[in-house]
């Protein structure tokens, strides 16, 4: 008897999670692929920071600018 309020309760808590995980929200590699892309763009290199995964791009990566942030003429001409 006490088998099936211990059953329900998994199968909510299951449903729970799988409600939260699939609410559409950026995926990993999309928000990496366009915080790359931006990093890029300012001259830079996506490297790991140090510290424990966060399963966030944004925290789990820095951009550090190898040129020094100079200005190129292919940016002087986007902006």
């Amino acid at each position: 008897m006490r088998m099936i309020p211990t059953t329900v309760s998994a199968v909510l808590a299951v449903a729970a999670l799988t409600a939260c995980a699939s609410t559409g929200g950026e995926t990993y590699q999309s928000e990496y692929s366009r915080l790359n892309a931006s990093c890029q763009e300012r001259g830079g290199m996506l490297t790991p920071s140090s510290g424990p995964s966060s399963g966030r791009p944004a925290l789990d990566y820095q951009c550090d600018i190898r040129d020094g942030g100079r200005l190129t003429a292919e940016r002087a001409n986007r902006d």
